[in-house]
């Protein structure tokens, strides 16, 4: 009886140890870990990454040799969250492209079940529209502002 006595008291001190260490100790704010930003603004090479950019935003890839703006939504005619639709619609893009600041001009992509159309060349990068953010619903227009897409792009 008096060995299990003294396992209680030992679990309770180690206990009541844990608990002030708790309370004690603070991490210096040098040594806190950052929450990364999903959004790149570094030119870093980020080729074959998914890339979110906001709606007239602009992301340097390829160690900063191409520059990728999304520039408008041209259309949105995806079925809104809160409705069942016989077709799924579509998203059409537009992204503007420089490389080593020589404007390329602009390319449209396409979101929906023709995969094909969400993947365009320019500069000797394609460009592919991965996903198009956020869904309609039936009772809020979406501005251009509220927008992100992400893409990948490749040589």
């Amino acid at each position: 009886m008096n060995m299990r006595n003294n396992n209680i008291y030992y679990l309770i001190v180690a206990a009541v140890i844990g608990l002030v260490a708790i309370f004690w100790i603070k991490i210096p704010a040098g040594e806190r870990v950052a929450t990364p930003t999903p959004i790149p603004t570094a030119p870093e090479n980020l080729l074959g990454r998914p890339l979110l950019i906001k709606a007239g935003k602009t992301v340097a890839v390829d160690s900063g040799k191409l520059a990728i703006t999304f520039a408008n939504v041209l259309q949105d005619n995806r079925c809104p969250i809160d409705i069942r639709c016989l077709v799924i619609g579509q998203a059409t893009i537009q992204i503007k492209a420089s490389q080593n600041g020589r404007d390329l001009g602009s390319v449209n992509l396409i979101s929906g079940p023709d995969k094909t159309l969400a993947s365009r060349k320019i500069g000797g990068y394609a460009i592919t529209l991965i996903k198009v953010d956020p869904q309609p619903v039936s009772t809020k227009k979406l501005e251009f502002k509220d927008y992100t897409i992400t893409v990948v792009v490749t040589k």
